[in-house]
């Protein structure tokens, strides 16, 4: 009876080390994202851009590699469903990839409320863009826009 055991103590152990080892062999490499605001808060800008046309589908005439936020233009009468905010680019992803994120993040909440329109409309035009935040050397390039400096 103790032979049984001890074979069965044995094949556990081996089986709890080949597990061991196999789950390790499997790790892939981890995204590391900061938590941290990583930028300086010197050259931090955000930049009006109401009025001026600007969209997730022409957003490319600006310096996307400096645009680090986008704050969306949502009309006052869907405040109720949606939380407005500042969407944060995400630096380990596209920037194209971003703005896809973004435009499916509120169509998915305009397609939730049956507000099809609205999709259709950021499908069709792009979603509206409020203000940018940037960090920028040159803010000469966003003159022809209201520009406040952020002080964290």
């Amino acid at each position: 009876m103790a032979r049984v055991s001890d074979r069965l103590l044995i094949s556990i152990i081996i089986i709890s080390l080949l597990g061991i080892v196999l789950s390790t062999l499997d790790k892939t490499s981890d995204n590391i994202v900061p938590v941290f605001n990583e930028y300086d808060s010197n050259k931090t800008y955000i930049v009006n851009v109401e009025g001026e046309g600007i969209n997730t589908k022409n957003i490319n005439s600006l310096d996307t590699t400096e645009i680090i936020a986008i704050y969306p233009n949502i009309s006052k009468r869907y405040e109720g469903i949606i939380e407005s905010g500042w969407y944060n680019i995400d630096k380990t992803i596209s920037f194209n990839k971003n703005i896809n994120n973004i435009n499916r993040y509120y169509k998915n909440i305009f397609d939730n409320n049956k507000l099809n329109e609205q999709t259709l409309d950021i499908d069709i035009n792009g979603l509206g863009i409020s203000k940018i935040k940037v960090v920028t050397d040159n803010t000469n390039k966003y003159n022809k826009y209201k520009i406040e400096k952020v002080n964290f």
